[in-house]
């Protein structure tokens, strides 16, 4: 039987600890225009195992000065993660068996234009592959990708 793919994006996949965003920042980061991907790969403390992914939306008053459309970029990038977050999910949770991982990840846009949405997507989707391949390293896993 196929699981049901789950397209929400809920308060437990928002990063919002304080001390998780201080140490996101410190850690590595990878480029994608139009974003700067910064993320935090470690063991999470619970008892089931399983694969957590906590994402942050950021966008900076240097780059759109309206409010409005630092809103809806925003609103783009967790839309376009919410719908492509299966490409990173769904693979690392069939071949991370018996681990317990969490990845802390910060999406900032860096473009001084408002992109398309297309291009947005695009972007994404190369991200989560990206960062599949990272975790994957990281945890001794092999990085055969799930198409």
């Amino acid at each position: 039987m196929e699981k049901i793919r789950s397209y929400r994006f809920g308060k437990d996949e928002k990063l919002c600890n304080v001390n998780d965003i201080a140490a996101l920042f410190k850690d590595e980061h990878i480029f994608t225009f139009p974003f700067k991907v910064v993320y935090n790969i470690t063991d999470n403390d619970s008892e089931q195992n399983c694969v957590k992914i906590k994402v942050l939306c950021s966008v900076g008053k240097r780059y759109s000065k309206s409010a409005v459309k630092r809103n809806l970029i925003k609103r783009r990038i967790r839309e376009s993660y919410r719908l492509n977050k299966h490409l990173l999910i769904e693979p690392l949770e069939e071949i991370a068996v018996n681990k317990k991982i969490t990845i802390n990840i910060g999406f900032i846009y860096i473009s001084k234009k408002e992109e398309e949405y297309e291009t947005q997507q695009k972007s994404m989707r190369k991200i989560l592959q990206k960062l599949y391949n990272i975790a994957a390293k990281s945890c001794d896993i092999s990085t055969t990708t799930a198409d």
